[in-house]
């Protein structure tokens, strides 16, 4: 909903000339009862003069692709026996469509009557592959997007002023790293040339950062237009902070590296920012996700074992619970270190003797003792985090070898693992030597 607020009344870009190119708009639906007529009403109210809408149903199981076919039968509707998530579904209307101008547009989105116009009018410019929006929260005032950036070597991303009220801060268009799926826009013969979304990347998340991404290798640029307006309410979207989102998101970020990065990138550096990542502080959501993730990419087969045998092969740790033992571990020992003496009453038969005999012999000792438990923690603590690294770094590391192995020395994960358990074997000694009774 947009508040009866028009952001894209303002001066457009100049180059657009002779008569508006045909445009379609693509939507893929899954379940979408809720927000799909407001999105469909928003299209056809575009000041456009030709705009076909594709709708493409990802085997819905409510009433919503009844609520189409019902009310919009000027809407060409593409059921699918299956779901394809975004990538797949949309690329199936982005080939059926016959505009010159393609779009896709989520379905708990709505546009600004002028939004065709401004991006049709981006895409007039030279080099200009991709061009996204402005896109709001239903409230009309926070922004959502204004721009997608890229993060490296993490290849994590982030959208630009997401959260800041919009006050002109970004009211010139620009060249980004990327823009989001849910409101962009390119000429149809650039999309298939592109190959439109590249359906590996399932269900969500990245396929329109490497939509871009293979748009710039083609010396296309992808541009961020403010006076393209839209409202995205984010509501058919996975929870941003729950383990769901956090899993495909990973899952689909390793993709993209894989897929752009080179081997002594990855390597090199993204190997050891993604392990520190992992081993790093972060929220429980994410760490149950990525931990989880890097599980099910190294856990054997256990129906036929590692090899495709018929014996089951070795039980694996969760990387979740070795993480929260190391943790565990290293808190007892730090909790532990500190020792007391205690005092005798003067009031005991020979209280101050004992005492003054303690102040000189025994406390000496007894802060002596404490300094070197300290030292001990401290210790233990420090190699705990160091195991926490090389067991991200090799997990991180079976996670990329697939992609790599014809191009990588064979070994390294190999010597990280025995690195791994010379390191949890100084842990234990350690632990050990910090275990001693505290004096009374």
């Amino acid at each position: 909903m947009n508040n009866g607020k028009n952001h894209s009344s303002g001066t457009l870009p100049d180059r657009l000339s002779g008569p508006l190119p045909p445009a379609s708009v693509v939507v893929v639906s899954y379940n979408t009862a809720a927000h799909i007529e407001r999105c469909i009403r928003s299209i056809l109210d575009l000041d456009y003069p030709e705009v076909e809408i594709i709708v493409v149903d990802n085997a819905s199981t409510d009433s919503s692709a009844e609520l189409i076919a019902r009310e919009f039968p000027q809407v060409e509707l593409v059921p699918l026996p299956d779901n394809k998530g975004f990538a797949g579904g949309a690329s199936v209307g982005l080939y059926m469509a016959s505009g010159e101008i393609v779009a896709t547009v989520n379905p708990d989105v709505t546009l600004d009557r002028g939004w065709m116009r401004a991006m049709a009018s981006a895409l007039d410019r030279d080099e200009v592959g991709i061009v996204g929006s402005r896109i709001l929260y239903p409230d009309g005032v926070t922004l959502q997007h204004a721009g997608g950036m890229v993060h490296y070597p993490l290849a994590t991303t982030s959208h630009v002023g997401r959260g800041e009220r919009d006050e002109g801060q970004y009211n010139l268009s620009r060249v980004v790293s990327f823009v989001t799926g849910a409101a962009l826009a390119m000429r149809r013969d650039v999309g298939r040339h592109l190959g439109f979304f590249d359906e590996e990347f399932f269900p969500v998340y990245y396929e329109d950062v490497d939509l871009c991404w293979r748009a710039d290798r083609e010396g296309l640029s992808t541009v961020y237009e403010p006076s393209a307006v839209a409202y995205h309410e984010e509501t058919v979207t996975l929870d941003r902070g729950g383990s769901r989102y956090y899993g495909f998101y990973h899952a689909n970020r390793y993709r993209f590296v894989m897929k752009h990065y080179l081997p002594e990138q990855i390597m090199l550096d993204f190997l050891p920012a993604e392990a520190a990542r992992v081993s790093g502080e972060m929220p429980a959501a994410d760490r149950k996700a990525s931990l989880g993730l890097l599980d099910s990419r190294l856990a054997p087969n256990h129906e036929g074992g590692e090899n495709g045998g018929h014996e089951p092969g070795p039980e694996v740790v969760p990387l979740d619970r070795r993480w929260n033992e190391m943790q565990a571990r290293a808190a007892e020992v730090e909790a532990g270190w500190q020792v007391y003496e205690r005092a005798h009453g003067k009031t005991e038969r020979g209280g101050r003797l004992r005492n003054l005999l303690r102040r000189l012999y025994v406390w000496p000792v007894v802060n002596r003792q404490i300094e070197y438990n300290a030292a001990l923690a401290r210790a233990v603590r420090d190699l705990s985090q160091q195991v926490a690294d090389l067991q991200a770094r090799v997990a991180v590391q079976g996670v990329m070898a697939a992609g790599l192995a014809s191009r990588q020395g064979d070994g390294v994960t190999d010597d990280l693992s025995i690195e791994i358990e010379d390191l949890r074997a100084r842990i234990e000694q350690l632990e050990r030597q910090a275990s001693i009774r505290q004096v009374r």
